[in-house]
């Protein structure tokens, strides 16, 4: 059985910033589309429960920075909380955390799990071949994807991001580090077996304090991580998927 999970609270602001009008409807119709896909019997919507969580708890710069959301987004956020499917909202939780739980207990279970989100952070599941990550734009991502983009295997996705840091996030990172993919994965080990990966002192990465050459270019906020796509901003640059 397959357990289809959205990051719904991403999904709808993705596709309300491509175009406004319809976004509920759009919402629907490409989670019906996903679920045929991924031939799930299931379909949940995961939401971000309102602020604060238990991450803002810990670290009260998380996610200060943003700004808040239009009302017609607000607006077309309570018409997706109301699409005929089933809902998941959790006190003091992010879609994230449901998300990777309802994952963890379908693969117990004996299931598998089609999550759809385009948020970084959910590539960690890959890990588990019986768990798959898509794309609003219907791009599944699998172990190779996530070596090819970020150089580690999912398992270590969580430190290396953790060194560098998210902007988007209100997370400072290691200083030095930032967007420098090679320094932060330096700092985890370049053995070449991603199974032995590890942490390494910081006085064998030379040069970590000081200029490195320039640091990369983040990738586009949108084309990784749904979050971003919360904050007021200029339409952004993504193409809509075909319904």
């Amino acid at each position: 059985m397959t357990h289809l999970l959205v990051d719904a609270n991403g999904v709808a602001c993705k596709l309300w910033w491509a175009n406004a009008n319809g976004a509920p409807e759009r919402t629907r119709a490409l989670v019906l589309r996903l679920a045929e896909n991924a031939r799930a019997s299931t379909i949940t919507l995961c939401w971000d429960a309102p602020a604060p969580t238990w991450r803002q708890e810990i670290f009260a710069a998380y996610k200060h920075g943003r700004r808040k959301k239009p009302d017609a987004l607000v607006r077309a956020i309570a018409q997706c909380r109301a699409l005929p499917f089933e809902h998941l909202e959790v006190a003091r939780y992010e879609a994230d955390d449901l998300l990777a739980t309802l994952t963890r207990l379908a693969l117990e279970h004996g299931d598998s799990a089609a999550v759809v989100s385009d948020d970084k952070d959910m590539l960690q599941l890959v890990e588990d071949p019986g768990c798959r990550v898509v794309t609003s734009a219907g791009k599944e991502i699998d172990e190779a994807g996530v070596m090819d983009r970020w150089g580690v295997p999912p398992m270590f996705l969580r430190a290396l991001l953790g060194l560098m840091g998210d902007a988007s996030d209100g997370l400072p990172g290691l200083p030095g580090v930032g967007w420098r993919r090679g320094v932060a994965r330096a700092l985890l080990g370049e053995t070449g077996d991603p199974l032995t990966f590890r942490l390494v002192a910081l006085a064998d990465v030379p040069g970590l304090a000081l200029p490195v050459g320039p640091a990369e270019t983040p990738p586009p906020p949108e084309a990784w991580d749904s979050d971003s796509a919360e904050i007021a901003q200029p339409e952004p640059a993504w193409e809509a998927p075909e319904l």
